[in-house]
């Protein structure tokens, strides 16, 4: 895959076709930004695994639109750093589930329905450096600006 800069897919503004064997979706790239830990409530709840004070949360704001026939649960955007060390968006009970920190930024899973517009964010966790970020996909996924 083409490597697509962060920064560029949202400066555009354009839309992004993402298929892979099953799914179709319409993407826009709206915002990434570094999450401060003070944004998070009872910080202390948060999966002690994911060493969150040595790295930088950074949270993906997409729309997206469901092009395929059936509703499905979503699509597998990773970023990837000037090395090439792929970072998939973290999946953790408390953070992206049961917190208010995830109902505020829409990072709790929901199936997407075909046809509807929909706001989703991803949250992912990278080492405490200054670099440029890329978006990537997972699997047999493609991403293609349309």
């Amino acid at each position: 895959m083409k490597k697509i800069s962060v920064e560029q897919a949202i400066n555009s503004g354009s839309w992004f076709d993402y298929k892979d064997d099953e799914t179709v979706f319409r993407v826009r790239f709206v915002n990434f930004r570094q999450v401060q830990l003070s944004e998070i409530e009872h910080i202390e709840n948060i999966d002690s695994t994911l060493p969150i004070r040595d790295g930088k949360l950074f949270l993906l704001s997409i729309e997206l639109i469901n092009l395929s026939k059936e509703a499905t649960t979503g699509l597998y955007i990773s970023i990837l750093d000037n090395e090439n060390c792929r970072f998939d968006y973290l999946d953790s009970d408390y953070l992206t589930r049961n917190s208010d920190f995830a109902r505020r930024n829409k990072l709790r899973s929901v199936s997407f329905m075909p046809k509807f517009k929909y706001n989703k964010d991803y949250i992912y966790l990278v080492p405490n450096e200054e670099t440029k970020y890329y978006l990537s996909t997972r699997f047999k996924a493609i991403l293609t600006e349309i």
